[in-house]
C-alpha cells in the first residue's frame, strides 16, 4: 500500500518523519498519518514527495496500482 511505499522510501533515504515532513511542508504528525494510512495523500504534498524523493512519478503511480492490482478483494459478488 501507499502507506508502507511512503515508509520504506523516507527509511531507504535514512530520514526522519520531521525531516520528511519539513521538506513537504506539512506537520510532522500529518505526514506521520500518511505512513500509517489514517490519512490520503493529497496532491501538493504528493507531487512534492515525488519530486523530494527524485523518484519518477509514473513509476512510484505504476507501483501503487500494482499493488493494488495484487491485493485480493473482498466482493460480495465473488462471494456467490
Amino acid at each position: 500500500m501507499l502507506s508502507s511505499r511512503l515508509s520504506s522510501l523516507r527509511k531507504s533515504k535514512k530520514l526522519p518523519q520531521a525531516e520528511q515532513a519539513k521538506a513537504l511542508d506539512i506537520a510532522r504528525t500529518t505526514y506521520a498519518m500518511y505512513e500509517q494510512g489514517n490519512r490520503e495523500l493529497i496532491t501538493k504534498p504528493f507531487l512534492k514527495l515525488q519530486t523530494f524523493m527524485t523518484c519518477r512519478l509514473t513509476i512510484f503511480l505504476i507501483s501503487l496500482i500494482i499493488l493494488k492490482v495484487s491485493k485480493p478483494r473482498n466482493n460480495a459478488l465473488n462471494e456467490k
